[in-house]
């Protein structure tokens, strides 16, 4: 089996929140996919738990190695344009500042895609809910605490301690970053004022910076991620049995936006209306046999 050495893997292009789509760019040269061969690749920690499970596949039907790091979107580009990496991962495609350092001819293919689960850690509270414009205020650091006015009309009846919001942010350059911080400034009603931003930008007194969708689960996930909330591709959450929900801007499927409960790959798959300009493969038609 051949395929091209030198791609990139994005794991979204053009999307509008909580939907990733994932991608490969590729030159022409080809390299054997053979037993021995170890195709090496880095990036995005949004698609690691999935680009796991297609590696243990590849190795177990074709004896193929791949591996493959999370290092953040950032690093993946910066991998591919190096030479460093056969295949980078990225939630974006190539910036207009990259794109003239990429010396080899590439194309995107998609090829992924997952839900980013707003996350929080609230002794004792489990089932809130968030409008956009409120989790925007609160990854601006503009929202403080946990009993904010805000907060309280959207989840009437809940328990809300005075503590202080802990803002966990990715440190490292991250596409789910971007696409999280874009429906901040898109759904946000002007909560958000910073833009989509690679590099999350940490909140002035209340915000903690954690590497990697790996980094902020854990560390949310933790005795010291009491009172933290955090956002990340929504298995993350999932396996640290974390509280929150994929954040939803599909008008076409409710008028409300927000976070709601329990991130489930259900759930993801609803997302995928979210897709604006980068719409998904249309699904693979069946042929109808006539009966004569």
């Amino acid at each position: 089996m051949t395929f091209s050495r030198r791609f990139l893997a994005t794991s979204s292009l053009a999307i509008a929140g909580g939907l990733t789509l994932g991608a490969l760019a590729a030159q022409a040269d080809t390299v054997s996919l053979d037993k021995g061969i170890t195709v090496s690749g880095g990036g995005s920690t949004f698609v690691s738990n999935f680009v796991d499970q297609c590696r243990a596949d590849l190795k177990t039907e074709l004896g193929a190695n791949v591996a493959y790091q999370g290092i953040g979107s950032g690093a993946g580009r910066s991998g591919f344009i190096a030479g460093t990496l056969d295949f980078g991962g990225s939630d974006v495609a190539f910036t207009s500042a990259e794109l003239p350092t990429v010396k080899n001819k590439f194309v995107y293919i998609a090829f992924a895609a997952g839900g980013i689960a707003v996350t929080y850690k609230l002794p004792g509270v489990t089932d809130l809910k968030f409008t956009a414009p409120t989790l925007a205020k609160i990854f601006a650091g503009s929202i403080l605490k946990w009993n904010d006015d805000a907060i309280a009309k959207e989840n009437p009846g809940a328990s809300l301690p005075g503590e202080v919001i802990r803002v966990v942010v990715r440190s490292d350059s991250s596409g789910t970053s971007n696409v999280f911080s874009d429906y901040l400034s898109s759904a946000g009603k002007g909560g958000w004022t910073k833009g989509a931003q690679s590099t999350f930008p940490v909140p002035a007194g209340n915000g903690i910076a954690q590497k990697g969708s790996d980094g902020v689960t854990n560390y949310l996930a933790g005795d010291q991620g009491n009172y933290g909330i955090t956002y990340a591709e929504s298995s993350f959450a999932t396996e640290r049995k974390l509280a929150g929900g994929l954040f939803s801007i599909c008008r076409r499927l409710t008028r409300r936006t927000s976070a709601r409960p329990s991130p489930r790959l259900r759930s993801t798959t609803t997302a995928r209306c979210f897709s604006t300009s980068t719409p998904l493969p249309p699904r693979p038609t069946r042929s109808r046999r006539r009966r004569i």
